[in-house]
């Protein structure tokens, strides 16, 4: 059974609260929180969107989703949800919805059904799920308190200390590249990735420039740079050959006690949370930072849990006891094309089933990228080498989505369409 409530917004208008203060690029549009809205609890663990922008969020007491005007609320009491405490959400391509729970497992919901896996009744190893991410495959790993797992959809399997040399008793947080490498953020065990011979490989404090041996979450760019959190020791940055970490005593970033780290893949600004100096912003290109906090942006909570970016121009931020936050910053605009020709041309069928076109003006000669990004998430869906006008979009779930075609660093392309079916 499902609880469903319309709520008209009350919105936390940042232009109004901020009156005298600086005025920030990026607004605080609105806080939702126990008391203005049916968020289940002030504390937010977990935020995900899916592709017809409806918002996740994975709260201590509670799952929510919320699309803009209308809540609908899930809890022990009204759904098969076998636990409150949810702390992470993952959204695969046919739109089913994986929550992980604190003590309970895994639960799969696809807006009807619900399907339980934990350590009694599946493969599923270790019941405190913290982390969930898709392959290209469409293969669900997970970060777990006791290890790194994946299903198949028939068969688990299970990852935890290899030798001396790769610790994965303790996973953070797992994420997948745009070229769809696996990146695992472990506690004492650094960072984990597979080799190209599929072997396990960890970077740690004793072998490379990483901060620390214990990461809290990774993300990574447009670019393929990826971005850490720790615990103490600030954000690292690894480009595949170089690191790097920013602290209070090198850059602009407000804490080194960073807990959450999201790229934005539409201008490459990197939002990173942390758990007591509210949110810094940094855009590596321009080597510019910039801070949201509870004395000049009015945050109602300076803890950091959660950060989730959509296409549409919406930031979510969720708190230790402030609720959730929503900020906007404008980057739907496509990129600026480097040639002008080929903006003018139009992608067909626009909307599409089965397969999207670019305009007969588009070479098709290599050396050619085309990303599709997910309009609403702002996460890279699809990254291929170009050879062909048209792409197949029958695992696309419906939505809206940007596809960009890329030469030598450069945009050539870019136009949003609609996938329905």
């Amino acid at each position: 059974m499902k609880q469903r409530m319309l709520f008209l917004m009350i919105a936390f208008f940042a232009a109004g609260c901020l009156a005298g203060q600086q005025a920030f690029a990026q607004t605080l549009t609105a806080v939702f929180n126990t008391l203005n809205s049916p968020l289940p609890d002030n504390e937010v663990r977990c935020i995900s969107t899916d592709a017809n922008g409806t918002t996740w969020i994975g709260t201590t007491n509670g799952l929510a989703a919320y699309n803009g005007a209308e809540w609908t609320v899930y809890t022990t009491g009204n759904s098969p949800l076998p636990e409150n405490n949810i702390r992470a959400l993952g959204i695969d391509a046919t739109g089913r919805i994986w929550i992980g729970t604190f003590s309970s497992g895994l639960v799969m919901f696809d807006g009807n059904e619900w399907q339980m896996y934990n350590s009694s009744s599946s493969g599923l190893p270790d019941n405190y799920v913290k982390s969930i991410a898709f392959d290209n495959g469409q293969k669900l790993w997970l970060g777990l308190s006791g290890g790194l797992a994946m299903y198949d959809g028939a068969n688990w399997m299970f990852y935890s200390a290899i030798g001396s040399d790769v610790l994965l008793n303790n996973v953070n947080d797992v994420v997948f590249d745009p070229e769809h490498h696996i990146w695992v953020c472990t506690v004492n065990g650094g960072l984990v990735t597979f080799t190209k011979n599929q072997q396990l490989y960890a970077y740690k404090v004793s072998n490379s420039g990483v901060p620390d041996n214990t990461l809290l979450a990774i993300s990574a760019d447009a670019q393929n740079t990826k971005w850490m959190t720790t615990v103490v020791d600030g954000l690292g940055r690894f480009d595949g050959l170089n690191w790097h970490t920013y602290q209070t005593g090198n850059s602009g970033i407000a804490s080194n006690y960073t807990t959450d780290v999201c790229a934005n893949l539409y201008n490459n600004d990197i939002w990173i949370g942390t758990s007591n100096a509210g949110i810094s912003i940094f855009n590596p290109a321009a080597n510019l930072w910039t801070t949201l906090n509870a004395d000049n942006a009015g945050l109602p909570d300076n803890h950091i849990t959660a950060l989730c970016i959509n296409g549409n121009g919406t930031i979510w931020a969720g708190t230790k006891t402030g609720g959730l936050l929503q900020f906007y910053q404008d980057f739907t605009a496509a990129p600026a094309t480097t040639n002008p020709k080929l903006a003018a041309g139009n992608l067909f069928p626009n909307p599409c089933n089965e397969q999207i076109c670019l305009p007969p003006v588009v070479p098709t000669a290599p050396p050619l990228t085309l990303t599709v990004y997910a309009a609403t998430t702002g996460r890279t869906v699809l990254k291929q080498q170009f050879t062909q006008p048209c792409t197949d979009t029958a695992c696309l779930p419906g939505g809206y989505y940007f596809a960009a075609l890329w030469q030598n660093g450069q945009c050539i392309f870019c136009q949003k369409f609609y996938v329905i079916h």
